[in-house]
């Protein structure tokens, strides 16, 4: 009796957790993650990855674009080259706290990325070895009625 009883509160928990999924029996398939990560090292370019705390060129990136490469990002588990459709840049040296909204375009995909400038080199830099800008930003995909944001964090330089 015990153990009917274990049965019954399992296949009602289990009920639960199904509860706007699929009929028993059935395999849901999920469609893969909108927004991946890709697996490249760079030196010099643009680089944003979900962790604020990570430093250097090491992947796992959520947006790239090497210097001499169209900006990419992996995209229901597919690396997408992406075109700058888009950019409220000012025509001068960004500056902290300024905000940057850029627009991509791959196909029926789009990419908005709003930026937020969190460091730049200093102005008189006497070792001129400062070379790069660091940002946060909400990157948002959209592709059909898919739609996937999140934070990330990053910068361009060398």
């Amino acid at each position: 009796m015990l153990a009917l009883k274990g049965f019954a509160i399992l296949t009602i928990l289990a009920s639960l957790g199904t509860q706007g999924s699929v009929a028993a029996g059935q395999h849901e398939v999920k469609a893969p993650a909108l927004i991946g990560t890709i697996d490249e090292t760079f030196a010099c370019g643009t680089g944003f990855r979900t962790d604020p705390k990570s430093e250097g060129p090491l992947p796992p990136w959520v947006f790239l674009e090497d210097l001499d490469e169209a900006p990419k990002m992996k995209i229901e588990g597919k690396v997408v080259e992406l075109k700058l459709t888009s950019s409220n840049e000012p025509d001068r040296d960004l500056r902290k706290n300024d905000r940057v909204t850029r627009t991509y375009a791959a196909g029926e995909i789009k990419v908005t990325m709003e930026l937020r400038v969190t460091f730049v080199c200093p102005a008189n830099d006497p070792s001129e070895s400062c070379e790069h800008t660091e940002a946060e930003a909400k990157i948002t995909v959209t592709r059909g009625d898919r739609t996937q944001s999140m934070m990330i964090y990053g910068g361009w330089g060398c």
